[in-house]
């Protein structure tokens, strides 16, 4: 994973062929494969689990991790252009997630590949 951004205002999407690997994890699949349907996990800790869920790809988040399903639209699917966009309403984030100043946040996309599974890689964000 890549050094924790900071950002000065709420994050607006994030994009799952933009994002970098765990530390020690081979590269995982960029952009993601089109027309296959997946949604971004969320947790303040990092973690190395390789061949998640049985999958192609290494998860880089530690427990709690939070599924970003919210509603219509929070299962996404990458199209023709294999990329996918969620925007994050920090006010209304699942579970009970409050983010303070200082707070870093861990995002990551889970997809399903055919009859696997796969996972971008995380980015890590600090919110001031």
């Amino acid at each position: 994973m890549r050094e924790a951004k900071t950002l000065n205002s709420p994050v607006r999407g994030f994009f799952a062929n933009l994002q970098t690997n765990c530390p020690g994890s081979n590269r995982t699949h960029e952009p993601v494969p089109a027309f296959e349907s997946g949604y971004f996990l969320m947790s303040a800790n990092p973690a190395f689990v390789p061949g998640f869920g049985n999958g192609q790809g290494n998860l880089c988040l530690g427990l709690p991790i939070v599924r970003l399903l919210t509603g219509p639209g929070s299962i996404l699917n990458s199209g023709v252009t294999g990329s996918v966009e969620r925007q994050v309403d920090l006010p209304t984030l699942p579970r009970g997630v409050v983010v303070q100043p200082g707070d870093t946040l861990r995002f990551q996309y889970w997809t399903r590949d055919g009859a696997s599974n796969n996972t971008s890689s995380a980015v890590a964000v600090t919110f001031r």
